[in-house]
Formats: C-alpha cells, structure tokens, sequence
C-alpha cells in the first residue's frame, strides 16, 4: 500500500508538501499542487480520513442535500451534472461529499437532522429553493454553515448561487417571438420550488412586453396525463411552439407529440431549460438554455468552503450566464 512518503519521492517534494496538498493549504502553488494530486492517483493513494479526522478535528465532509424523490427525479441529467461539479471541485480540495437519498420530504428532513447531530458533516449545499422549506430551517436553526444552488427566500442572509432564471425565461420566450410565434404555450410540471416559478415570470413578462396572451399549463411527471393535456392544447391551430420549464418534462412531450404523430418541428417548435446530452440527442435535437450547472456545483463548494476554513474573500452571491442553444427542435 503507498504511503505519503513514495507520494512526496514521486512528485519530488517532501512529505509535508503533500500532507499541506490533502489539506488544501492555500500556500502550496496550482502547479505543485497539481503534480502531487496527479502522483496520488497514479500511485492510487487515499489519504486515511479516519486519522486526518482524529488529529485535525475536523471531517471535511459535505452534506449535499437534494430533493426528496424517486428514482426518476434523481436521474435528472441536471442533477448529475451539478452534482460532478461539486465533487470535482470538493475532490481537488480535499473535501469528501455524502449525498441525501430520501424519497419523501418526511424523509429528508429526518435525514439531514441524523447528519447534523452526528456533527460529521461541516457544511451543507441545498440543491434547491423553496419557501417555508423545513429542511433549510433545520441549518438555520442549528447554525449550520450552508449554500444554497438557487434563490434565497430566508432573511438569513445565505449564501447562494444561481442562474437569472427570469432573464433566462424572458430570453428564451423572446427568441421563439422573434422566429414570429405568438401563440407560446408554457408547460410547468406541479412544483413549489423557485427556479419553475421564476421561468414561468418570466414567460409572462417576454409574452405582455409583446402583448399577446400567455398560457401556461402546470401538469405531474406523467406521460399519460402529459398526452392527454396537449391533446386539449392543440385543439386550437393557432399554437406554434411549446416552452417546457425542464428536461424531464420536455422529454415526456416530444414523446406524446409523437405517438399523437405531431412532428417537430414542422408542426410545432419545442425547447427547453437545462441543456444535457438528452437534448443534443434527443429526435430531433432540442433548443435548450444552457444554466451551466458544473459551474453552479464548482461554485457553491468554492463559497462553502471559503465560508468554513474562515476566508473573507467570498461574496454572499454568485449569478452564473446562460446561453440559448439552438438546435432542429426550432428551426
């Protein structure tokens, strides 16, 4: 088994480089940072968390809190990706994570409260927003340093990282107008959490700015009731294009689109939020807002463990660019 000491002969260092390398010590330059972390993965050397735990008291373990669901939710293509950004960047600085795997809000909350007094975990990032939400009070009341991947509605002053979704919304709404579309529906699956809120706002301010009348229609994660919905939608001739507030719902629509033998986008023009591999690959390519989530995840730890080691050179808020990605789905 390597030891810390073939690590420092590899990279040419001593041992307490690389002991000051584990421990994300700021002193230690990008450079030599890098060739010892690359020495530690050729030589396949884990440093023993147990030990670093008992000698420095402290874990280096984040809590990534997500939303309580099932299997289906969790394979978000959003999530994974926000979820290889956090680790990439948890990993480089020697941070552990454990991810929340509830499937109820019942659930979760129990969940996070184990985590919290086991006071293992040092710090927590909320993958969501959501008003009154009792997981975030829980961090609240116990003081728990935490980021937040979305809008803060507390008074806590929290920190947090987002996208404009309202300008993402209004931009996205405001390329289909510009293509002369003017009957847009907005579809929004059931949901109290802040980021489908603020595309719908956003929706509605682009539709009112060019006056013509909004219609927004919120509906569950199921494909039947999706189908059955825009069978009603489509009654009308006049609708052009179809905004869904996220992936996973896009997804069920183009497929009822075409069992119903509605072709995109000869027929109708659809896009979406959260750009992934199932848009670029999807038949055909989906338009999609592109939120950049890998740089959301690398965010949040970097605000997180600013906030823990005591660093003053963070801000409480970060608003990460979107991008509109153009694919056959509008064209």
């Amino acid at each position: 088994m390597p030891t810390i000491k073939d690590v420092a002969a590899l990279a040419n260092v001593s041992p307490s480089t690389v002991s000051r390398v584990i421990k994300g010590n700021s002193r230690i330059s990008n450079s030599t940072a890098e060739r010892v972390r690359d020495c530690m993965k050729q030589l396949n050397y884990y440093p023993n968390q147990m030990a670093r735990t008992l000698v420095t008291k402290r874990s280096k373990t984040i809590g990534i809190i997500q939303k309580s669901g099932d299997n289906s939710i969790k394979q978000n293509p959003f999530l994974l990706d926000i979820l290889t950004g956090i680790h990439r960047y948890s990993e480089k600085h020697s941070y552990l994570t454990v991810v929340t795997t509830s499937t109820t809000d019942e659930e979760l909350k129990r969940e996070v409260e184990r985590s919290i007094q086991s006071q293992y975990i040092e710090g927590f990032i909320l993958l969501y927003s959501r008003a009154h939400d009792a997981v975030e009070q829980l961090l609240i009341d116990n003081q728990c340093p935490y980021v937040i991947i979305g809008k803060p509605l507390s008074n806590h002053g929290s920190l947090f990282v987002d996208n404009d979704n309202i300008g993402a919304a209004i931009d996205l709404t405001n390329y289909l107008i510009n293509k002369n579309h003017e009957k847009i529906i907005f579809l929004t699956e059931y949901s109290d959490y802040e980021v489908f809120k603020d595309r719908v706002k956003g929706y509605l301010q682009a539709m009112q700015q060019h006056h013509l009348v909004p219609q927004i229609q919120s509906i569950p994660l199921n494909r039947k009731e999706i189908k059955n919905c825009l069978i009603e939608l489509l009654k009308s001739d006049n609708v052009t294009a179809i905004i869904t507030s996220d992936t996973m719902l896009n997804m069920m629509v183009i497929s009822a689109l075409y069992e119903l033998k509605i072709s995109i986008p000869e027929k109708i023009k659809t896009a979406t939020f959260n750009d992934s591999f199932l848009n670029a690959y999807a038949s055909p390519p989906q338009t999609a807002v592109d939120v950049y989530p890998d740089q959301l995840g690398r965010m949040a730890v970097h605000l997180l463990t600013n906030h823990i080691e005591g660093n003053n050179d963070y801000s409480c808020e970060h608003i990460i660019p979107t991008r509109i990605i153009e694919r056959s789905s509008t064209i």
